[in-house]
């Protein structure tokens, strides 16, 4: 899988900041290091619920199209599985929005941080970021990368699972 040369976070009023800037720094860290760096995250918040009925927000994610890898961490699945992302899909998510995910994908994971379906890749609660941000780097730039920037970051209890 080629890795992705340019990232996008959807960042909206009420969005819960951990949600983005744990993927974030991660991600951030593989142009620092000048590691190739197309991944769209949309991190979670109290405001995800209301952007789920928002016709243009949904809209605008649908334009990111099937091809193009998708992350998203907490409640911000939600907005995934509003636009038609995780139709027969697995996903995390956080464990107070799993009864509204439940009709928007296949199976909701509540015994996982990170689930990768493919080019949809979701993670549960808040704390998760990290983990998504550092999963994402491992996926698309190795293993010797993750384990850089983790080192980078001081963060020793990484787990996917």
């Amino acid at each position: 899988m080629a890795a992705p040369k340019r990232l996008a976070f959807l960042v909206f009023p009420r969005l819960t900041l951990l949600d983005l800037i744990g993927a974030y720094d991660a991600l951030r860290r593989v142009a620092a290091m000048s590691i190739d760096s197309k991944v769209t995250h949309r991190p979670g918040g109290l405001g995800t619920v209301a952007l789920m009925d928002n016709k243009r927000a949904i809209d605008y994610l649908k334009t990111w199209g099937d091809e193009r890898p998708l992350a998203s961490v907490r409640s911000g699945v939600l907005l995934l599985g509003r636009a038609g992302y995780l139709k027969d899909k697995r996903a995390a998510t956080h464990h107070l929005t799993v009864d509204l995910l439940r009709p928007l994908c296949r199976e909701v994971v509540t015994n996982r941080r990170v689930v990768d379906e493919g080019e949809v890749v979701t993670a549960g609660g808040v704390s998760s970021s990290l983990d998504l941000g550092l999963y994402l780097v491992e996926k698309y730039w190795g293993a010797d990368a993750r384990v850089r920037i983790a080192n980078q970051m001081e963060y020793r209890d990484y787990s996917p699972v």
